[in-house]
């Protein structure tokens, strides 16, 4: 055992220039794999603001350590100064190595335990350079690291297999969803369409209107965030659009005060069971059904009130067809939809009775599908924490422990 600092050093070193270099930030690495994640853009011009490395060195996220953001740099380029750089000593340690050394439990513990900060903690070279480990010879190291490597790939498989099955289980699922709320699984009838190009023919039967005619719409507003006396001890749940997730909202992180409800008349209360959909950024189009009385930020377009349709059967409509809902949305990084967007869409359904067969059937599915999908992502989970478990026994000295992959349930 000898500490970090014997074998490792943190140099800080600033491109003399600005030039385009590969620069890699903390949300470039995935979580606890030590992999970058895919799709990412790592080109960018660089300036003094950033840190260099080479060849062999570790980039460790200081920023939240608890989330074990490594990674192994496989060429020359830039980083975040988020990302402190661990250079080993070539006659010391094996770079593969130190990479899963940083990825073990031990060390992300005591990166995380002498952290500082409550909202944003953060470690520093200072801290790390005093965790001690094991640093057997340069040939075991090479021989843990390249063990390692080929037990870390079959764990890796096995979750790439487990998101490949969770995708496929979602997009069966969106697509009985999208059938099912128009009317066409197992239906040969008589079809019309309904204008509108992404929703295809219906039932006959179905009667195609505009939400306006089915429902009284509405949004809200929010108080300012620095008075505390339209907030504090408020008994009133408050949703934004980061609380609408498909599902019922029965709690909300705020809530507001009967003075906001008097001075903002646009504050309304919308009774429990009213659909609320998303009008803009990240989440829009997302859904959700009030489960209590509740008001509503400004983002947010609540139906209310309605006539000749179920806000559930309207809820799954929208769920099925948010991806078409939100292309309707104007505006280039942060599209929005309008209320009258909304308001104008014609929403083809049949008779109430047969809304609630509708209904019923997909919450079912529903059930099923979210089973599956929790067995699927339990699973994952279990493999990750495999994954560490194997790198914290080789690098401790446990190697003779180590066990093959377990096996893990597939659906």
């Amino acid at each position: 055992m000898t500490r970090l600092k014997n074998f490792v050093t943190n140099p800080v070193e600033r491109p003399a220039t600005a030039s385009v270099l590969p620069f890699y930030a903390l949300e470039h690495i995935e979580s606890g794999t030590g992999r970058l994640l895919s799709g990412v853009e790592i080109s960018a011009v660089v300036d003094d603001t950033s840190v260099l490395h080479r060849r062999g060195d570790v980039r460790f996220g200081k920023l939240r350590p608890y989330l074990a953001k490594s990674l192994l740099m496989v060429d020359p380029g830039a980083g975040s100064g988020e990302l402190l750089v661990l250079r080993p000593r070539r006659d010391a340690m094996d770079s593969k190595y130190l990479h899963y050394v940083t990825l073990s439990k031990p060390f992300v513990e005591w990166a995380t335990a002498t952290s500082y900060g409550v909202k944003m903690p953060r470690t520093n070279w200072d801290s790390l350079a005093s965790f001690e480990c094991d640093v057997p010879g340069l040939d075991e190291q090479r021989r843990i690291a390249a063990h390692l490597d080929a037990q870390v790939d079959k764990v890796d498989a096995l979750v790439a297999e487990h998101v490949r099955q969770r995708r496929l289980l979602s997009d069966r699922f969106h697509g009985v969803l999208k059938e099912r709320v128009t009317g066409r699984l197992g239906y040969e009838g008589p079809a019309h369409e309904v204008g509108l190009y992404w929703v295809g023919p219906v039932p006959a039967t179905w009667r195609p209107e505009k939400i306006a005619w089915r429902f009284a719409t509405g949004s809200g507003t929010t108080p300012p965030s620095g008075r505390a006396e339209f907030y504090e001890g408020g008994e009133v749940p408050w949703v934004n659009t980061a609380e609408l997730r498909e599902r019922v909202v029965d709690s909300t992180a705020k809530t507001v005060t009967a003075k906001a409800l008097r001075e903002f008349p646009t504050l309304r209360v919308y009774p429990a069971g009213s659909v609320v959909i998303a009008l803009y950024g990240a989440t829009i189009g997302r859904v959700g059904i009030l489960g209590l009385d509740a008001t509503v930020n400004q983002a947010c377009c609540v139906l209310h009130c309605p006539t000749t349709v179920l806000p559930d059967f309207v809820f799954y409509w929208l769920w099925a067809h948010r991806g078409e809902i939100a292309a309707l949305g104007a505006g280039g990084g942060q599209p929005n939809i309008s209320q009258e967007t909304i308001r104008a869409i014609r929403v083809p359904a049949p008779e109430v009775a047969s809304q609630l067969d509708i209904v019923a059937v997909l919450r079912a599915e529903r059930e099923t599908f979210e089973a599956l999908a929790s067995e699927l992502d339990r699973d994952v989970d279990l493999l990750n924490e495999h994954r560490q478990a194997l790198i914290t026994a080789a690098v401790t000295g446990g190697l003779e422990a180590l066990q093959g992959v377990a096996s893990c349930r597939s659906t």
